[in-house]
């Protein structure tokens, strides 16, 4: 599909634990425990690119990209951490590179790879909400979030899926109607994918026919590449949103008429 988000690509690794168990340990935290302090740990925050909560909504995945699990034989390795703290109904999240290094160490040169990280944190008590804010800059959802905009999907067309997108700093999500099945992420064809920002940009780019049109009045984008896929997007209220269709289901004015569908709560 041509719908492009931005997206991190690294390879799997395996869950590390919440509290620090490296010499990095010792530092921040008024408890002296960074991981379970009630304010952020010190250090440059570590960008999260996925969040999960666990059934009972006690413990929170976070996935990231970064070094090779910390062995201190290997410089090119590191030690992470993570801290959650839920703060006015959301969960704020920071991951922190704690990996002690020597001030005498000799500069050593690694390879630029980035390698998936896990790391799973126990909260202090179960949270019901939905929103997770990294403090590197960005919110994830690990829940469908309040204010979910409505659309009027024609008959015989269900909901198949839904989920948090990443890389936005306000919140995005995405669900995806099929005619039936699974949807094949490999086309368009037979699917809606409707993204909702919450407070900002879409951020959902087509192909290289654009044109400008309007839904209800307002201005908006129609991207189109060369398979059919049609990208539209448009502001509603101060949300982002984008429609990606494909032709064969959708003429371009039949994805405007079904865009005008759209309401927010």
């Amino acid at each position: 599909m041509a719908a492009a988000l931005l997206l991190a690509i690294a390879a799997c690794g395996s869950p590390s634990p919440t509290v620090p168990t490296s010499p990095g340990a010792s530092a921040g935290g008024s408890s002296g425990d960074p991981a379970t302090s009630l304010d952020p740990p010190p250090g440059q925050a570590v960008r999260i690119d996925s969040a999960a909560i666990g059934d009972d909504g006690s413990t929170l995945t976070v996935k990231f990209v970064g070094a090779k699990d910390y062995d201190p034989a290997n410089p090119c390795t590191a030690h992470y951490f993570g801290w959650a703290r839920e703060s006015e109904g959301a969960l704020r999240v920071k991951v922190v590179d704690d990996t002690p290094r020597s001030a005498t160490e000799t500069p050593v040169a690694c390879d630029a790879i980035g390698y998936g990280r896990t790391i799973a944190i126990r909260l202090d008590r179960p949270f019901t909400g939905s929103r997770v804010e990294d403090l590197a800059g960005y919110v994830h959802f690990v829940r469908p979030p309040d204010g979910l905009a409505t659309i009027a999907v024609p008959d015989g067309w269900t909901q198949a899926t839904q989920r948090d997108v990443e890389e936005s700093p306000t919140g995005r999500w995405q669900r995806t109607w099929t005619k039936g099945g699974a949807a094949d992420p490999g086309t368009s064809k037979g699917k809606i994918d409707l993204y909702q920002a919450f407070d900002g940009p879409a951020n959902v780019t087509g192909g290289d026919e654009v044109r400008d049109v309007q839904v209800s009045g307002t201005p908006a984008k129609l991207d189109r590449n060369t398979d059919g896929e049609l990208v539209l997007v448009w502001t509603l209220g101060t949300d982002g949103l984008a429609l990606v269709v494909n032709e064969a289901d959708f003429p371009s004015d039949d994805v405007i008429r079904l865009a005008e569908t759209v309401r927010i709560p």
